[in-house]
């Protein structure tokens, strides 16, 4: 009944719909719709400076246009997706840290030590997303972006609040990812 009644519907749409592209695009492009995740596999040397510039550039005019879209679709939409934080800023950065290093340690793990298919990791990272978005998008929006959340807050006028969803994410990505790689070098350290 819980399911039905609409309150997880918008979360896990959210991961369904990233379920979906990561499957699509992961073979082509590795799917990378996160500057905060492609930071971790650049710290990881799984990609190089000018593919993350790549990825970077493509994250941030793939949100504008979904903005702008947003905005041509709705047009008396009053937020057009921007992520603003109902807590304290200090709680919705350290909020936005703690998501964004479970999304990284996520992918991290499915992509780097699983190496999974991509739709069995698309699975794993679509559920995150949404458990994220279920549990913190009341507090902060639970963005774990800085591109999604730079072009909404763009156009509604937000930008005030906008450094703790371009900080936080990357602070956390880098974190986390010096962390998964100190545990992954001492784990390959310990197999015989």
């Amino acid at each position: 009944l819980g399911l039905l009644s609409g309150s997880l519907i918008p979360h896990f749409a959210f991961g369904l719909v990233l379920v979906v592209f990561i499957s699509l695009l992961a073979k082509t492009s590795g799917a990378h719709f996160n500057p905060a995740v492609s930071f971790a596999f650049l710290l990881h040397k799984k990609i190089n400076r000018p593919l993350f510039a790549l990825y970077l550039a493509a994250q941030i005019m793939g949100a504008f246009f979904a903005t702008y879209m947003l905005k041509i679709v709705f047009p008396h939409s009053l937020e057009f997706g921007a992520t603003i934080p109902k807590i304290a800023l200090t709680s919705a950065f350290l909020v936005e840290m703690l998501l964004t290093s479970i999304l990284v340690s996520v992918i991290l793990f499915v992509s780097l030590v699983l190496q999974a298919r991509p739709f069995i990791a698309a699975v794993f990272i679509g559920t995150t997303v949404a458990l994220c978005s279920y549990f913190a998008g009341s507090l902060t929006g639970a963005s774990m972006n800085p591109a999604r959340t730079l072009a909404p807050n763009l156009f509604q006028g937000q930008l005030q609040v906008s450094w703790i969803y371009i900080l936080a994410p990357l602070l956390s990505a880098f974190i986390t990812a010096y962390f998964f790689k100190k545990w992954l070098l001492n784990k390959k350290e310990v197999r015989p």
